[in-house]
């Protein structure tokens, strides 16, 4: 047993490293990136209260009903610059920190007049930016082809006044946000000579297309620049310094964790302070006007904040698709950035190795139960359980801590791939054994109950003159080889292959074992080889459900020309052997012993008094309260000496309320009048039959009894007599 389990053990371990291996090189080579960025993105929609931006950043939108509001007085985006030269003017009033302008100004509106000076908006546009010492425009850094455009000139190095301005002063191997830059867009030169911050805009996307990250510097020939909502908060905080450390951008007492290659996962958010950038404007007018007692907006709510600008509107073209959605303006990309530098508020990567350990710890676990011989429920049902508590875990982190723990390969890797190749090993390692097992079985129970023989017992030798508390069945065709000889050979088994057809479906519907065909007669059994405390219950439904079933039969029958039949059912429980049972050539998974005679004996009985279905008081002990019987008789069959009480069920749980009803009262009536037979009350027992038949039309129980206590009546019984009617004949 002991190197049996260390062989499971060893089995097992080698099945989940060789899995969980494969798919971590997968998951490394990017094959499952969009799998895994995908369930990050359900983590960011489904997270609680994590939504809401700092509340020190506000964002002003060009939005659609900017652009209608203001097309009759500045027409059509874009706009003249002296509108921003306003706002600019406005904002330094009110106080804002930084003002960001997610807008790029590369070329000047107007032409240039012949001594090269700008155009009145550009004009306007500039002053206000130089007067306005927060303000921070917008520029690109790219990397791009040649074949994009014939005669485009790459790699130009960038304006010195421009490096010496904006660059940043950096200590260490920044490399990794060098990633080739070889063209730039920036603002004309008199904005960015005059102005004090600029930041870059350029966000990448994913495989996917989707905006979830970027490089908070960029590179351009060894010069690294902020992007935007970094430099609003550089030229807040202008003596901090960068570092870099492990995988972190260090920035004063901020550390920021990146990705491997550089990147940092932004933390979106969707919920800031917006403002329509048309009240924005209109409460300029009003101030202008002197209208201060009905402003739209309160300038006030500008006042030490850092005020973003960039548009929602389609035409402006600055939706990008991100983790809340298709279309998401593209400033809030900038704002989650600076909310997130704010409150120290990180997407945090669980180291790998981390999630590798996790990983196969849950594959071994998986590769454990099914190579094990336990139930196929629990085989089925332990991943799946092990999958959704380890989605709840990977969503919980990121709901409460915002650790972002791979979804995809833990799962591939460590559940489904391991739960395909145990299967696998187990069908080459043990499937031919099983197979022949299988195939033994298969004729005698059905599909879901050799499915858990399969699962609990790799043989059924062990089972070999194994004594267990069972209910066996037995039914027969009533005058079969009467009728048989008047029908064509072919005929007869026709009707016979119709018929036992119906009836094991029946059997195996409510698990029970067909042992064998005798003849005409069936003979099954419940509680073997699968342990079951409802056999009982088990095997009268089905006699119950073959009465039912026999309707249809003979439906059938007579669509084809075949004679109706009838049949009897005899049901007994008790103690019985349950094993292989035969030659070395051939064995039977069979039962014997007194209580299968019996049953049979039983059987031969419902001739007697023309039930279709008689069950022995063992029988009837084990039902439940849903099982409604009459008494039969009190009888000692032959070659037994012990008398038996007979039982004839009349309604079990599939029957309706009305059925149940009448059940009862027959039953009633039945104790009553075998009561007063037994007491050798004829009179009594004689009306309390009649009284019964009148309910059970044509009923042969009540005939026999009436025509006995009249007999007995004539011929009283000794008086030792306990009421035991002696068959002398089988």
């Amino acid at each position: 047993m002991k190197n049996k389990t260390l062989k499971h053990i060893f089995i097992s371990f080698v099945i989940s490293a060789f899995c969980v291996m494969t798919i971590v090189l997968i998951e490394q080579m990017g094959l499952l990136s969009f799998l895994e960025q995908k369930t990050l993105d359900l983590r960011i929609q489904n997270r609680d209260g994590q939504d809401k931006g700092n509340d020190d950043v506000v964002i002003i939108l060009v939005d659609e009903a900017s652009l209608q509001s203001m097309k009759s007085l500045v027409g059509r985006w874009p706009w003249p610059r002296s509108l921003f030269a306003e706002l600019n003017f406005f904002l330094a009033e009110q106080g804002a920190k930084a003002v960001l302008y997610d807008i790029l100004f590369t070329e000047p509106q107007t032409a240039r007049n012949e001594e090269g000076e700008l155009g009145a908006d550009d004009i306007d546009l500039v002053a206000s930016s130089i007067d306005n010492p927060h303000v921070i425009h917008a520029a690109q850094l790219l990397k791009e082809s040649e074949s994009r455009e014939e005669n485009l000139q790459l790699g130009i190095p960038l304006p010195s006044v421009f490096v010496e301005k904006f660059g940043l002063t950096v200590a260490g191997n920044f490399k990794i946000f060098e990633i080739g830059n070889n063209n730039f867009y920036l603002p004309i030169p008199e904005l960015y000579e005059n102005i004090s911050g600029i930041g870059i805009v350029e966000f990448l996307p994913d495989s996917d297309g989707v905006f979830r990250r970027t490089k908070l510097l960029r590179g351009y020939q060894n010069n690294f620049f902020p992007v935007l909502s970094m430099a609003s908060l550089i030229h807040i905080n202008p003596d901090r310094q960068f570092s870099i450390e492990k995988n972190y951008l260090n920035w004063g007492d901020i550390a920021v964790p990146l990705m491997p290659n550089g990147d940092y996962l932004v933390n979106p958010k969707k919920e800031f302070q917006t403002l329509s950038i048309g009240g924005v404007f209109s409460t300029i007018q009003q101030i202008q006007e002197g209208n201060f007692e009905n402003l739209i907006l309160d300038p006030e709510i500008f006042k030490d904040k850092i005020v973003l600008i960039g548009a929602s509107a389609v035409g402006v073209e600055d939706l990008k698709p991100t983790s809340y959605g298709p279309n998401f303006p593209g400033v809030y990309l900038h704002a989650s950035i600076i909310s997130n530098l704010k409150e120290k508020d990180f997407i945090k990567r669980v180291p790998l190795q981390l999630e590798v350990i996790l990983t196969f710890f849950i594959a071994f676990i998986v590769a454990f139960l099914i190579t094990s011989r336990i139930n196929i429920y629990y085989k089925s049902i332990i991943p799946i359980a092990i999958i959704l508590a380890y989605l709840y875990l990977v969503f919980q982190l990121f709901n409460l801590y915002q650790f972002w723990m791979s979804a995809v390969f833990p799962i591939l890797g460590g559940m489904l791939a391991v739960y395909a190749s145990s299967f696998i090993y187990m069908a080459f390692t043990e499937g031919r054994e099983r197979l022949k097992t299988k195939r033994m079985f298969s004729q005698f129970v059905s599909p879901s109950v050799l499915s858990e023989v399969m699962e609990t017992r790799s043989s059924l030798t062990s089972e070999i003159g194994a004594k267990e508390e069972l209910s066996v069945l037995f039914s027969d065709i009533r005058g079969f080889t009467a009728f048989s000889e008047t029908l064509k050979p072919e005929k007869v088994v026709e009707l016979l292959n119709f018929y036992l057809h119906e009836m094991v479906e029946l059997v195996f519907k409510y698990n029970g074992t067909l042992d064998k065909f005798i003849g005409d007669a069936v003979m099954a059994f419940w509680g073997a080889p699968i342990k079951d405390d409802n056999h009982a219950e088990q095997s009268v439904q089905c006699a119950m459900n073959m009465i039912s079933q026999l309707k249809k039969v003979n439906r059938h029958f007579s669509d084809k020309d075949l004679p109706e039949i009838k049949i009897g059912i005899g049901i007994n429980s008790g103690p019985m052997i349950v094993g292989n049972i035969g030659s070395v050539k051939r064995l039977d998974y069979t039962v014997i012993g007194d209580n299968v005679n019996l049953a049979s004996r039983i059987e031969g009985l419902t001739k007697s008094y023309e039930c279709s279905i008689i069950i022995s008081e063992s029988t009837k002990k084990l039902l439940n309260d849903d099982f409604i019987c009459r008494i039969i008789d009190r009888v000692r069959v032959k070659g037994k000496n012990e008398p038996i009480v007979l039982y004839e069920p009349l309604a079990g749980p599939e029957h309706d309320t009305s059925a149940r009803a009448k059940a009862k009262t027959i039953a009633s009536l039945s104790d009553s009048a075998f009561k007063a037979y037994r007491d050798k009350n004829w009179d009594i027992a004689i009306k309390a039959y009649q009284d019964l038949s009148e309910i059970i039309v044509n009923d042969t129980v009540c005939d026999v009894f009436i025509n006995r206590c009249k007999e007995y009546r004539q011929k009283p019984p000794s008086d030792s007599w306990d009421g035991t009617y002696s068959f002398t004949t089988k």
